[in-house]
Formats: C-alpha cells, structure tokens, sequence
C-alpha cells in the first residue's frame, strides 16, 4: 500500500513539474508599431518597439483589435486592425509560446500614428 502511494505522489508531482514547464509566459507590454525588417516581413505579425527600446514580434492574426476611448470616433477605421501600422502606439496583451514568439490575444490602439497636418496657402 505504501509503495502505491509513493508511485502515485511521484506521479502527481512529475505531472506538476511537466505542466509548469510547458506552460507559456504572459505579459501585457505597450509600445510603437514599427515596420518589419524587408527579410522578415509577413502578414498576420507586428513589431512592437517599447519605450525602453525592447523589440518584440507579436502575431496578430488571432488577437481581438480595439480602440481606446482616447481614440477620437472620427480617426477610427471600422477594422481596427488596419490602423495596425507604423507610428501607431499599442497596448498587447500576448503569451509567449515555447518558441519565443509572442500571440497575442488582445491589442488596445492608445494613439495613432503620426499625422502631418496639412498646410493651407
């Protein structure tokens, strides 16, 4: 009897250990949109530089794409992800999987991108 308990303590805690070490990194990050290096450009992914100067490559092609309040009615595209472009400023909530790439489940637009304004002779 006590030999099957010891198996299946010894069970139970491999199985712990195995979930924990699969399981993936989550983390809510903000930052600038920026373009794709030319060679690693693909649809469905982002890159993401923080204030602090981290770079990080986020897939979208699953995440939910919103706009803040701060984002003015007029501005908003009815897709939000195609707002997803250099110069926007973003919000992701992502997981990082075991490959390190970061999917993301959730993008918040803050600001848009940059726009000159426009001069009148």
């Amino acid at each position: 009897m006590r030999s099957v308990r010891s198996v299946v303590a010894g069970l139970l805690i491999w199985l712990l250990c195995t979930a924990m070490l699969s399981a993936s990194a989550a983390g809510i990050f903000r930052g600038f949109v920026v373009e794709a290096p030319p060679a690693e450009a693909r649809s469905g992914w982002i890159y993401v530089n923080s204030p602090k100067g981290m770079m990080r490559r986020v897939k979208v092609s699953r995440a939910r794409v919103y706009y803040s309040q701060a984002v003015p009615l007029s501005l908003r595209n009815p897709r939000p992800s195609k707002s997803l472009v250099s110069g926007t400023e973003v919000r992701v909530t992502a997981e990082q999987d075991g490959d390190g790439e970061w999917n993301a489940s959730e993008i918040e637009i803050l600001r848009l991108r940059h726009r000159p304004r426009s001069r009148i002779s």
